[in-house]
């Protein structure tokens, strides 16, 4: 919310432009330009450019054009796409500067030291990189409260694995009961497994 008391408010436009985004709730129009589309596994995989498993380092939050934007500095442990590297860095819509915060609902939101997947696409106009399929492009790395094996967890994201008919897919079914909650090692190798579908001839 705004602090009132904050004498480094912006200027009169600005502060127009937040209450506007604060008094209605930020959704994928408002942020991006259009509504969230919904994303199968198989739609992130093909739609990123970089597909990466790690850490977030730190995050940096700016004014952009009267938007609040979070950089994240990533550590990569594992690239499943895209070229190699050992850091990347992308943007993701809202965050808080100076007392004065912004969300997007459908934007998902990182916090230093968090693990993840995520998957990214290139913004080609301005040069950056921003989550792809909005809250649905990020999948949280979580202990298993049961064994202590970690787990890629999104609840928006079915986790399916292609068959051997091209353009089919089946639940994985070693995880059928929680299939939008996986093993990290069998997410890496169902992603790679999509895109090694993607890369045959049609």
């Amino acid at each position: 919310m705004i602090d009132a008391t904050n004498n480094r408010l912006p200027s009169i436009l600005t502060r127009l432009a937040i209450l506007v985004a604060l008094s209605v709730p930020m959704t994928m129009q408002s942020a991006a330009g259009s509504e969230l589309i919904p994303r199968t596994l198989p739609e992130l995989v093909s739609g990123a450019d970089h597909i990466v498993i790690g850490t977030c380092l730190q995050t940096t939050t700016f004014w952009d054009r009267g938007l609040i934007i979070t950089r994240v500095d990533f550590s990569v442990e594992e690239r499943l796409k895209g070229p190699p590297g050992s850091l990347i860095q992308f943007l993701i819509p809202g965050g808080e500067v100076d007392g004065i915060r912004m969300e997007a609902g459908e934007m998902p939101t990182v916090r230093k030291g968090e693990r993840m997947l995520v998957f990214l696409a290139k913004n080609e106009l301005e040069n950056t990189l921003r989550v792809f399929g909005a809250v649905q492009g990020k999948f949280d790395v979580i202990r298993d409260a049961r064994d202590g094996a970690w787990l890629a967890t999104n609840p928006l994201v079915a986790v399916t694995a292609p068959s051997s008919t091209t353009g089919q897919t089946r639940p994985l079914t070693d995880t059928s009961t929680r299939v939008h909650s996986v093993p990290l090692p069998e997410m890496a190798r169902v992603v790679k497994a999509w895109l090694a579908e993607n890369a045959k001839p049609r």
